[in-house]
């Protein structure tokens, strides 16, 4: 499993200013132990218990000494002393897989996984280019990309355009809106997808169209409840380039767009409003606010400001992420999966 070694064990390495965007170095230290860890739950081991251990894992940070991934064993008591496994909570941080890509792993470590193709090599830990190769490296870059201008021109003035549009919303101003990093719980709800589909499509909407739906008016009962008034909710929606991917091609490709929800009238009307909305949204240049928030976002996060940014944000309400599961049943070392839950931490838009 060579290609799987590689993605457990590398480092992300941020190198010194001028000289180029963190790059993938091997671990030289590296210990499976350091990834992986025991938490017993209390007794009786239902949701809420675990749930308050999962948000616990995924809000913690990863350090950047070690490789972006944890590995949580969730268990709890059995007959006599024996233990028995609840969970599983697997964390990667972002930059080294979005959605599309985390499906991709979980397909190669369930049992029967193909774990086929090659993930990209790092580089050796005593074999990081000098400061000096590294800095003519980069301008090497920046001088080639000036063939590119007009197309670099034309992205950043769409970027910008964007943010520009974002920003005028500006209807997130209230208690929706404030830290939550140390407060927050989880909770599942289930539904049958034939039907929501089947009545989705009735209204020219789609299943994503119909969350955004479910979510936009129970928060507007919230503001009320609170003596506070949300007309409309501004959701921060993450989206994928790509519709799959393979083990061999993880990485994040993806953007963000912001959508204004209408939360009152009737469900159905609001249905096909929001369906609209979204297939407008899907016309325009969905990515092209990344090119310009990237930077900023990465910036942030070297000088360690990305989550007090995230924190007090005005662009956005909320993020509504959708990951399609798997079509089948999976298990990992004979262990059946019999629920699977994606979870995202911070909940806005990730470096």
């Amino acid at each position: 499993m060579p290609r799987l070694h590689q993605l457990l064990v590398d480092l992300l390495v941020d190198l010194p200013l001028g000289c180029g965007r963190p790059i993938w170095v091997e671990d030289a230290d590296f210990g499976l132990g350091d990834q992986m860890a025991t938490i017993m739950c209390p007794t009786p081991a239902k949701d809420e218990a675990v749930f308050a251990i999962a948000a616990r894992v995924v809000n913690a940070p990863l350090p950047r000494s070690r490789p972006l991934w944890s590995a949580t064993l969730v268990t709890a008591a059995s007959s006599g002393a024996n233990l028995r496994a609840v969970a599983l909570v697997v964390v990667f941080r972002h930059v080294m897989a979005d959605g599309i890509g985390d499906l991709a792993v979980l397909a190669d470590l369930a049992d029967g996984g193909a774990l086929t193709g090659e993930w990209p090599k790092a580089v050796p830990h005593d074999a990081i280019p000098s400061r000096a190769a590294l800095f003519l490296d980069t301008w090497r870059e920046q001088i080639a990309s000036i063939r590119r201008i007009r197309e670099v021109i034309r992205k950043s003035l769409n970027g910008v355009a964007a943010i520009r549009s974002a920003a005028s919303i500006r209807s997130v101003h209230g208690s929706l809106n404030v830290p939550t990093r140390d407060a927050r719980l989880l909770e599942t709800v289930s539904l049958g997808l034939v039907d929501l589909r089947a009545s989705s499509h009735a209204e020219g909407a789609t299943v994503n169209d119909a969350v955004l739906v479910a979510i936009a008016g129970p928060l507007r009962r919230l503001m009320e409840q609170r003596g506070e008034s949300l007309n409309d909710v501004v959701i921060s929606v993450p989206f994928s380039t790509r519709r799959a991917t393979v083990g061999s091609e993880l990485g994040n490709h993806r953007g963000v767009t912001p959508l204004v929800i209408p939360t009152d009238g009737d469900r159905t009307d609001r249905l096909a409003m929001v369906g609209a909305i979204t297939r407008a949204a899907k016309c325009a240049l969905r990515a092209a606010s990344t090119a310009v928030l990237g930077r900023l976002f990465r910036g942030l996060d070297r000088v360690g400001a990305y989550h007090w940014f995230v924190d007090r944000q005005r662009m956005v309400n909320t993020v509504v992420s959708s990951v399609p599961g798997p079509e089948e049943a999976i298990s990992m070392l004979g262990c059946a999966a019999t629920r699977i839950v994606p979870l995202a931490y911070p909940p806005a838009i990730s470096p």
